[in-house]
């Protein structure tokens, strides 16, 4: 499937990473939810808040936990 390109911008902080997309006004709402569904599916992102602009614009901001591995010191 095709999208639009959108404006992402991807924030990194100690045990989250947050991913802000900015969808247009005239995107239709099929597309929109596949490619949530798609990043959710396929990167663990999970939605964390939507904000509706008076514009019609949508701010989404996805967000998913870094997994940091233990260190191991074997010999």
């Amino acid at each position: 499937m095709i999208f639009q390109r959108q404006a992402i911008e991807i924030i990194t902080t100690n045990s989250y990473e947050y991913q802000t997309i900015q969808i247009p006004k005239g995107m239709k709402i099929n597309v929109v939810r596949s490619m949530l569904v798609e990043r959710a599916e396929l990167g663990s992102w999970v939605l964390d808040r939507v904000r509706i602009y008076p514009d019609g614009r949508h701010l989404v901001t996805l967000r998913r936990r870094i997994i940091k591995p233990a260190l191991s010191l074997a010999n």
